[in-house]
Formats: structure tokens, C-alpha cells, sequence
């Protein structure tokens, strides 16, 4: 890892209660190599020794280019906006603090938006490890719209950003209860059309059980995750018409089934989004929903469609 007076890329890493995770981070990064970079950590009140625990990895790599800065408790995307608000490197890198990056993971990126120039940012393949150690490989889907829809688009410690696209449109959305993500990709796409995907696994998400900056019941989740998505979809139809035309049926089939799951964990909170329901007829099986659900839902109707439905075990989420 080099560091210059100028970087090339900046990396953002926002932190709660991490003093057991931050270290392996950090040192992630300075494991970079061959590309300039600069270190922002941003502590969001934080209640353990997170903020010792950086000030103390920063006092031992004194030829590193870190800052930690500490704000009150106000959520990720505004930790992550601040961390934006003073980077001074061409491109960003977001870190979620229990996240590591592999070697080589931000110069193969950077190469990819040197030799891509249209391209608004690169969209990462992650393995996923959950607590129980367990895991899983997950790449991105071709670029498209639909796939920044359904969440095939990446994610954020995987992905690599431009400043000034992010600048472009404001960076994080802060009010966001979940998707913030996936919300901050539709607004590049939109502006430009253009992203990488870039199937390469160099980075590892590592899931915690608790003390995420952003945690909330699952119906909660899940209603903020489709709205997200509602506005996504109203504003593609609504400045894209013919674009969205040709996607509406893989949009309003996933939309569908996230109503469907909604309406598992409440049932009849499909009734607040009828208006979004298309005929059975024009369903199509996604993933989520099979032929056999939307023969089902064509034979007896969506009001007895979704009361079955909910008869059924609430997933785990």
C-alpha cells in the first residue's frame, strides 16, 4: 500500500461496535498494494472500544494516510457520507468495518474503470461468510437494470466507486432503513447507464449476529426494502417509459413476490399494495417465485392467493 499527498482511491469505513472486527479491516487495506490510498474511519457513536481500537492501529502505522473521525449515532449512509465529504481520492471504496478486501482486489477494480471510462463504478463479487462459518460465493448478475432491482448488483464493501459520480448525485440516501445500497446504484444507473460487473471473489462479507449500524425487525426490513423498491420502479417508468416497458415483467413478477413475503410476515399487508399487482396471467417464475405459485394465484385470485399463503410457516430472515 502506497500513500500519496493525493490518493487514488479513499476508503470509507464506517464503525459501531466493531473493536473486535475493525483491526482485520484495516489491515485488509493496508495489504493493497500497488495503488495510493488514504484511510477514513468514521465512528458512529460507537459504545465499545472501537474508537481506541483504531486510534491505536493508526498510532502503530504512522507512513499510512488514516484519520478517524467520531460523529453521534446516526447510521451508516450518513457515516459514510461524512467519510465522502473529505476524500480526496479519485475513487471510493466503502468498507463495511467487519468486512475484509483481498489482495488485489482495489487495483483489479481501478484497472476496470481505467479501461471502462463510461462506467459509473464496478459492481464486486463477495464470498459470504455467516457466523457459523459457513460460506458462500455470490457474483454479480450482467448490468441492467433489473439486476441493481433484485440486488444482483454487488455490494457495498465489494463494489468501487468514482467520487465525482457519487458527488453527482449526493451520495447516500440517509433516511433509508435498509437497500441503501441498492437505492445509491439506481441513482448511478440512471445517471449513466454504465457499470462493471466484475465476477472476481476479492472480498469477504463476514455476517455478525448483532450491533450492525442499521438492525431492524423483519417486517421492517422488508416493508423499507420494498419501498425502495416502489420508488425505484415508479421513477424508471416515469423517466424511462420505454425502458421499463421492455423489463416490466421481471419487475412486476419480483415485486410480486416481495409482496408475497411482506404478507407472510403480515398478513394482509398485500392489500396496501394492490395497486402494484399486476393480472396473474402476466406473471413469470423469478426466483422467489415458481410456475407453481403463479398457476395458483391465476386460479383462485389474489385475495385467496395471499390468505393461503399466510397460512404457511413465517420464514427466517
Amino acid at each position: 500500500m502506497e500513500t500519496l499527498q493525493t490518493p487514488d482511491v479513499s476508503v470509507v469505513i464506517p464503525c459501531y461496535n466493531v473493536a473486535a472486527w475493525v483491526g482485520d479491516a484495516l489491515n485488509s487495506v493496508l495489504n493493497q498494494k500497488d495503488v495510493s490510498l488514504e484511510i477514513i474511519a468514521v465512528d458512529d457513536g460507537s459504545s465499545d472500544e472501537t474508537v481506541s481500537a483504531i486510534a491505536d492501529w493508526i498510532s502503530l502505522h504512522p507512513k499510512v494516510s488514516a484519520q478517524l473521525i467520531c460523529q453521534p449515532n446516526t447510521g451508516a449512509c450518513a457515516a459514510r457520507n461524512q467519510g465522502l465529504s473529505v476524500a480526496k481520492g479519485s475513487y471510493v471504496q466503502f468498507l463495511d468495518a467487519d468486512d475484509v478486501l483481498l489482495p488485489g482486489k482495489i487495483r483489479a477494480q481501478i484497472e476496470l474503470l481505467a479501461k471502462y471510462p463510461e462506467a459509473e463504478y464496478v459492481a464486486g463479487a463477495f464470498n459470504r461468510l455467516n457466523v457459523d462459518g459457513d460460506k458462500t460465493a455470490l457474483y454479480p448478475a450482467e448490468p441492467g437494470f433489473f439486476s441493481v432491482f433484485a440486488g444482483l448488483a454487488g455490494i457495498t464493501s465489494a463494489n468501487l466507486f468514482r467520487r465525482s459520480s457519487l458527488n453527482a448525485i449526493g451520495g447516500w440516501k440517509e433516511d433509508l432503513g435498509s437497500s441503501q445500497e441498492a437505492e445509491l446504484m439506481f441513482r448511478l444507473l440512471m445517471k449513466s447507464d454504465q457499470y462493471i460487473a466484475h465476477k472476481e471473489l476479492l472480498t469477504e462479507v463476514r455476517e455478525r449476529a448483532s450491533g450492525r449500524i442499521t438492525q431492524s425487525n423483519p417486517v421492517r426490513r422488508v416493508k423499507n426494502y420494498l419501498h425502495v423498491r416502489l420508488a425505484m420502479y415508479e421513477s424508471f417508468r416515469d423517466e424511462r417509459p420505454a425502458e421499463w416497458g421492455k423489463a416490466r415483467q421481471d419487475l412486476d413478477a419480483f415485486l410480486f413476490s416481495t409482496i408475497a413475503l411482506l404478507n407472510r410476515l403480515s398478513p394482509g399487508a398485500w392489500k396496501e399494495y394492490r395497486s402494484y399487482l399486476t393480472k396473474p396471467s402476466s406473471l413469470k417464475p423469478i426466483a422467489g417465485l415458481s410456475a407453481a405459485k403463479i398457476k395458483l394465484a391465476r386460479w383462485v385470485g389474489y385475495p385467496m392467493y395471499f390468505r393461503i399463503m399466510s397460512l404457511l410457516p413465517k420464514p427466517v430472515l
